[in-house]
């Protein structure tokens, strides 16, 4: 299945306007915020981020640490989100084709 998106979002009433009622979307929509992170938008990030994993999930300190540390060590923040896009790939500086497509493939273990 392929999710397409026309940008990247970086507000939250961009993404209220998705129903969130597949897995396959809200991951799509993960992979989509991931290309708003940088060190200073961080707070934007964890606020949209939240909002995909829904109240029952809060965002520990622990568990946005562990995020920052990840997408700050050799400045991955720069290409992490664009590499899980179609056409992304080292050679093109991970830029992906637009408009923005992602591919969610299932498994045996998807729904476990």
């Amino acid at each position: 299945m392929k999710i397409t998106f026309e940008k990247f979002y970086d507000n939250l009433d961009e993404l209220k306007k998705y129903s969130l009622t597949t897995p396959e979307e809200t991951a799509a929509l993960v992979a989509n915020i991931l290309n708003i992170y940088t060190p200073e938008t961080q707070t934007n990030f964890f606020e949209l981020l939240q909002y995909l994993m829904g109240d029952i999930q809060p965002l520990s300190n622990l568990l946005k640490q562990q995020i920052n540390d990840r997408m700050t060590q050799n400045e991955k923040w720069k290409f992490i989100g664009k590499s899980y896009f179609l056409g992304s790939k080292p050679d093109n500086d991970y830029e992906p084709t637009k408009p923005y497509e992602v591919e969610i493939n299932e498994n045996s273990y998807s729904y476990s």
